[in-house]
């Protein structure tokens, strides 16, 4: 056992937890390093969104660091304790280090993540590493504590207006997400003040999103890796992430993820 009992009883109840210092300080820098070299490049992907600043994401099939990252310091290990899978296969990492820099007035809307990814399954989480110091005030993550037990699933849609992924568009899946700004009361709102080498872990149907950043001197870096259990079977439906298609695979929908060497299994 890797983890500590609290931990995941915490993301077992709350659908997120906080685990600090997981990834060492010199190796979460030299990681942002990485990262600020290719965004910094000319290798702009149809991934690549560089509104306020920069994020991209699925590098680990061309670029060894990141595969290299993904499956290191015990993270896979780590999400499949959390949940309660016997093992943990690689879907896609996605760098953060474009949002919220310099008091941008951008914020993150409320949503879930399930219904944007082409699987059914509870055993999906988001291991979100920090690379820079981060709360709430400065565009850290919030999350509805609890939001992801139940069966309710909300509608996806783009994140912005002018959003050029319009497969989002095409999905018709879930209802519209309550107004939580509006009616915080009725939620159970976190929030966690991150150091560079933390962890936040969450489900992907904790309900989570963020504010803009008021803080001028601050920019929020991060590298969030999605993990796929073992209950996870493969369900291509419409208006879901394209980065991976049915044509990329040999699974039917309803097949479980093993063999597949579009989800490598990273642990154990």
């Amino acid at each position: 056992m890797l983890l500590e009992q609290k931990y995941i009883r915490n993301y077992q109840a709350n659908g997120v937890v906080m685990i600090p210092s997981v990834v060492p300080l010199t190796e979460a820098e030299t990681l942002l390093s990485r990262i600020d070299a290719f965004a910094n490049s000319s290798q702009d992907a149809w991934t690549t969104d560089r509104q306020d600043g920069f994020s991209d994401r699925y590098l680990w099939p061309k670029h060894l660091w990141m595969w290299d990252f993904c499956g290191a310091h015990s993270l896979p290990q780590l999400a499949a304790e959390l949940m309660d899978s016997t093992s943990a296969r690689l879907y896609f990492d996605h760098i953060f280090i474009f949002i919220r820099h310099g008091a941008t007035k951008t914020a993150t809307p409320w949503h879930q993540d399930r219904p944007y990814w082409p699987f059914q399954g509870s055993k999906i989480a988001s291991i979100w590493v920090a690379l820079s110091a981060s709360d709430e005030a400065s565009g850290g993550l919030r999350f509805v504590s609890g939001s992801h037990s139940g069966s309710q699933m909300y509608a996806a849609k783009p994140f912005r207006n002018h959003d050029p992924d319009d497969w989002v568009s095409q999905n018709r899946d879930g209802v519209s997400m309550p107004e939580i700004d509006a009616n915080p009361e009725e939620f159970d709102i976190v929030s966690f003040a991150v150091q560079s080498g933390d962890v936040l872990a969450f489900n992907s149907k904790t309900i989570h999103g963020a504010l803009a950043n008021g803080d001028p001197d601050k920019r929020r870096a991060a590298l969030s890796i999605r993990y796929l259990g073992d209950d996870v079977t493969w369900d291509p439906r419409v208006g879901t992430d394209p980065i991976i298609q049915a044509d990329d695979v040999a699974l039917q929908p309803g097949d479980p993820l093993d063999g597949e060497p579009m989800f490598p299994q990273l642990w154990p």
